[in-house]
């Protein structure tokens, strides 16, 4: 409705309490100021198809985590509050320590890891969720190749379109979800309105592998600008791709470890706790 009166569609979308990520209403801003809303439209619903694809099947993972946490939580309690001596008031002391102890400790990390989780994706959350993205190996080059397909195939676009080199650089820098990697890329905007040209200015960001840029070097020289960015585009989507699949099976490795560890504890636990109990049973009979 908003829209439909003449507000920015852009600015309207902001208002949306963080329903829509930062880079894509600055990527729509882009498109409303330069009057190229399609192309950006397309590059922001298919950052959103990525994202969505990264976290399919990621729930199991979850759960196994969650596992983990409630196995060594129900557990903990359990054998140093049985005696042989006295069973009945043993499992009375269980169920004290469980349902007073550790059972709210339980629901307090599932509460503090809701309420983390619903900051990690505020705006203000960004520059600092971007930063340890970029300290994870396996998901800073998910980053930077997601950061590279997604600047070149819509800096191919508005080129191709006919939108002025620098405009173009500039709303394409606005596609990356990075922040981090989305300042780098803006280093080169100098260069360009200091005619240096897109190689130049993208040579100025230092993102860009050195055969790429290359190759963009060489498109540069000899004016054939849209076909050796779609090449670059193509094998930073390759490469994008392969590393989603990669993120994704560390993650999954990491529940898989999570899980490997509480069941290694829970079965050293029992084990301790059954022969303590053996131990108990045998000095009682001795007596």
């Amino acid at each position: 409705q908003a829209v439909s009166r003449g507000a920015s569609m852009a600015g309207e979308m902001a208002r949306e309490n963080g329903l829509f990520p930062e880079h894509m209403v600055g990527l729509i801003a882009a498109g409303e100021a330069g009057g190229f809303l399609p192309f950006v439209f397309d590059e922001a619903a298919l950052g959103a198809e990525q994202d969505e694809a990264m976290r399919q099947g990621l729930g199991w993972v979850r759960f196994l985590s969650w596992q983990s946490v409630w196995s060594v939580v129900l557990l903990a309690p359990l054998f140093p509050s049985l005696r042989v001596d006295d069973i009945g008031a043993s499992f009375v002391r269980y169920g004290k320590n469980l349902f007073f102890i550790a059972v709210p400790i339980g629901l307090a990390l599932h509460g503090i890891c809701w309420g983390l989780g619903r900051w990690w994706r505020t705006p203000g959350a960004e520059r600092m969720r971007d930063g340890i993205c970029l300290r994870i190996p396996v998901m800073a080059k998910l980053a930077r190749m997601r950061a590279l397909a997604s600047f070149t195939r819509v800096l191919r676009k508005l080129l191709a379109a006919g939108v002025y080199p620098e405009t173009a650089y500039r709303a394409a820098t606005r596609s990356v979800p990075n922040v981090l990697l989305r300042e780098q890329l803006e280093r080169g905007i100098p260069v360009l309105r200091n005619a240096g040209g897109l190689d130049g200015a993208i040579k100025a960001s230092g993102l860009m592998d050195h055969d790429p840029l290359q190759l963009l070097i060489t498109g540069q020289q000899t004016g054939k600008w849209t076909e050796t960015l779609e090449q670059i585009t193509a094998f930073y989507q390759e490469e994008a791709a392969r590393a989603t699949e990669a993120a994704r099976s560390a993650q999954k490795r990491v529940g898989v470890i999570l899980t490997l560890v509480s069941m290694g504890y829970v079965t050293i636990e029992i084990t301790r706790g059954l022969a303590s109990l053996g131990f108990q049973f045998t000095e009682g009979m001795a007596e």
